[in-house]
């Protein structure tokens, strides 16, 4: 069985950056920490924070003393606001992609302009962006098909979650210049997924089998699967080494490996040594 693993998988830069803020406090502060959410979508690192002292918090409503951390993801402009208010000392560990994300909705707010922004309206980074588009109309779509007609609406400005799908945002743009004239677009996913996308992209036309390995609820995980499912119809996306229990090989598969941008080396490197194990066992 040949395995082929992906050249860019792995943390990125903002998760990289967040987890270290994380442990680095957890190190220094006299006072608990706490999470506001995990830090980032995997279970493993979350696991490995919580040991060293990094406890989740999921409601900002609950924290009165202490220090905080916020996410990788970001949070809402209120959240951290009657946080501070309460005295609550906040580090911002938001990665510095959905920081720019949201100062542009902020800016096209500030324009007048009806804000459209491409993503999930149930994750935590999009509630986030969402939060500093103040006083604008907000839209969230998850695609191109949630566009509403925007009848009489002149201005408008497009973001999107760091996250998304190149090829989704793209449509959606391609519609709302169809629809209005005077349209500002911001591409505001991050270089670290398109990278990503396009290494999955093409490493999946050319396998068997496709394992995509990252957390169930990471955003930039389930698109790597969705891209690597349109090509290889064998693709699975797991956590860890152990979900390859549950999966069947050929001694002949080439299987790729690609994995999400909070997914660490060590379950990358685990995953890839059971799948040789497993190889070797059908030879």
């Amino acid at each position: 069985m040949k395995i082929i693993l992906a050249k860019t998988a792995g943390f990125c830069y903002g998760v990289e950056r967040a987890v270290r803020i994380a442990i680095e406090l957890a190190q220094s502060a006299a006072a608990p920490v706490r999470s506001l959410g995990p830090i980032v979508h995997n279970p493993q690192v979350v696991g490995d924070l919580s040991r060293k002292g990094v406890k989740v918090v999921v409601s900002a409503a609950r924290l009165r003393k202490g220090t905080v951390i916020v996410s990788a993801h970001g949070r809402t402009a209120a959240e951290i606001a009657g946080l501070k208010r309460r005295g609550v000392a906040v580090v911002d560990a938001t990665c510095p992609n959905v920081l720019r994300a949201e100062r542009l909705a902020a800016e096209l707010a500030r324009e007048g302009r009806v804000v459209v922004l491409l993503g999930d309206p149930n994750h935590p980074e999009v509630r986030a962006v969402a939060s500093y588009a103040k006083g604008a109309p907000v839209i969230i779509a998850a695609g191109p098909w949630d566009l509403p007609v925007l009848k009489g609406v002149q201005m408008v400005g497009v973001v999107a979650q760091t996250t998304q799908k190149k090829a989704r945002f793209d449509a959606l743009v391609g519609v709302l210049r169809a629809r209005v004239d005077n349209l500002r677009v911001f591409d505001t996913i991050c270089s670290a997924t398109k990278k990503r996308q396009e290494e999955a992209e093409k490493l999946s036309r050319g396998v068997d089998v496709m394992i995509v390995v990252g957390g169930r609820d990471s955003a930039n995980t389930m698109r790597l699967a969705e891209i690597c499912r349109k090509n290889c119809p064998r693709t699975f996306q797991i956590e860890s080494a152990a979900d390859l229990r549950a999966l069947r090989f050929k001694k002949n598969d080439t299987v790729g490996v690609t994995a999400g941008a909070s997914t660490p080396e060590s379950v990358i490197k685990e995953v890839v040594e059971r799948l040789k194990v497993s190889g070797t066992q059908r030879e």
